[in-house]
């Protein structure tokens, strides 16, 4: 669903190219291989991507009305 999500996006004429790429790093780097049961992050690994969490997350803020 995250992926048809992003494809939709990309598909707009306003769409933020820079903030589709973070968002599309995300699943493919930590979303995707989060989804099997084995996989665990270490401490740097966690602040990393929490980190990028919260960059994505306040760009999509700026582009609210």
């Amino acid at each position: 669903m995250w992926g048809n999500m992003i494809i939709g996006l990309n598909k707009r004429r306003d769409r933020k190219v820079g903030l589709l790429k973070r968002l599309e790093y995300i699943k493919d780097s930590f979303r995707n291989p989060t989804s099997h049961p084995e996989a665990t992050y270490n401490i740097e690994g966690a602040q990393d991507l929490l980190g990028l969490c919260i960059d994505v997350i306040n760009s999509m803020g700026d582009e609210l009305p």
